[in-house]
C-alpha cells in the first residue's frame, strides 16, 4: 500500500529519540503503517500517498460565480467540463477557458458562458450541475508527507511500547516518576503528532506547492 514509506525511513525516526525500539516488529510497524495511519492521512489530502497521480469524475454545484473547488489536490490535467442542463444533456465547456489553480484544487473561469449570462464569468447554479474529469495527486510522494506518516507511525509504536513497559508511571526505590494521562513516551507522542498534523494540514488548506 505504502511501498515508497519503508519500514527503514520508520526506525530512522526512533533513532533521534535514542528509544531501544528494537521490540517492536517489522509486522507491528506495517499494522500501524497501512491500517491506521495511512487511511487516516490519504482522506485528509485528497490523495493516496504511493506516490501516483489518480484520476476521477467528480460532480460539483455550481454557485454562480466563476469559482469551483475541487475535493481533490494538487489537481494535475483537466480533461473535461460539461455543464450538465438536464440528466441527459450536457454542455461543453473547453478546459483552456478554465484557469486552474492546482495546489488549492481550484477552477477559475476566464470566459462568459453565452448560454447563462451576458454579463460576468460564472459557473450556474446548481446541484451537482458541473461535471469534471480531471486527474490529481503526485507522481512522486512528496517528502514530508511521507515524513508525516513516519511520525505517527512512531508515534502508535510508542504507546503500544508504553504499555507493555510500565504504563503510565515508573516508581523505583527513592524515586517515583509519572508521566500523566498519555503515559510514558508521551511528550515525545505529541511532538510527532504535532508535526504529522501541520503537515497534512498544508495540503488540506493548499497552502503547500507541488
Amino acid at each position: 500500500m505504502a511501498g515508497t514509506i519503508a519500514i527503514a525511513d520508520i526506525r530512522k525516526m526512533f533513532e533521534g529519540y535514542c528509544i531501544d525500539y528494537e521490540q517492536i516488529s517489522d509486522d507491528l510497524l506495517l499494522s500501524f503503517r497501512d491500517g491506521k495511519v495511512v487511511p487516516w492521512v490519504e482522506s485528509m489530502i485528497g490523495f493516496g500517498v504511493a506516490g501516483v497521480v489518480g484520476r476521477t469524475t467528480e460532480y460539483r454545484s455550481g454557485t454562480g460565480s466563476s469559482i469551483i473547488i475541487m475535493s481533490r489536490r494538487p489537481i494535475v490535467e483537466i480533461f473535461s467540463i460539461n455543464l450538465v442542463t438536464n440528466p441527459s444533456n450536457f454542455i461543453f465547456v473547453s478546459p483552456t477557458s478554465v484557469e486552474v489553480i492546482a495546489d488549492e484544487g481550484i477552477l477559475k473561469l476566464r470566459t462568459v458562458l453565452e448560454a447563462w449570462t451576458s454579463y460576468v464569468p460564472a459557473f450556474p447554479r446548481g446541484k451537482d450541475n458541473i461535471k469534471v474529469d480531471y486527474s490529481y495527486g503526485f507522481a512522486t510522494l512528496p517528502v514530508d508527507i511521507a515524513d508525516a506518516v513516519c511520525a505517527l507511525v512512531v508515534s502508535f509504536a510508542l504507546g503500544h511500547l508504553a504499555s507493555r513497559t510500565g504504563g503510565g508511571s515508573v516508581n523505583v526505590p527513592g524515586i517515583g516518576r509519572t508521566y500523566g494521562t498519555r503515559g510514558k513516551y508521551g511528550d515525545i507522542r505529541l511532538e510527532l503528532e504535532r508535526y504529522a498534523v501541520a503537515t497534512v494540514r498544508r495540503y488540506m488548506t493548499g497552502t503547500t506547492g507541488s
